[in-house]
């Protein structure tokens, strides 16, 4: 009976150790996922900071090459217009040319 009694409260003793193992054990692992996330956190931060502004140069870059674009094809249509508009003034001069020597 005494070892029966003995082997019972070592049993409660092993039970006991255990859960403390294990709460202590569950207490380090709350606190390092608690540092991770804020670690996670703050590093998903500076990478959307980071991506808002490349893509943010990146607009004004293109909204710039879009503007000269512009410019560029203002000045070719002005200059097509301009061309036109020469030809169109020698038209009737070329025709009556023309019918005079028919």
């Amino acid at each position: 009976m005494e070892i029966a009694k003995t082997m019972a409260e070592g049993g409660k003793d092993v039970v006991g150790q255990l859960d403390k193992r294990i709460s202590d054990v569950t207490a380090v692992i709350n606190v390092r996922g608690a540092k991770l996330v804020d670690t996670l956190g703050a590093k998903i931060e500076d990478i959307d900071k980071a991506l808002a502004n490349r893509a943010m140069e990146v607009a004004n870059n293109l909204d710039t090459r879009i503007g000269r674009f512009e410019e560029l094809l203002l000045g070719r249509a002005e200059a097509v217009t301009k061309g036109k508009s020469r030809r169109a003034a020698r038209l009737p001069r070329i025709c009556s040319s023309s019918a005079s020597n028919i």
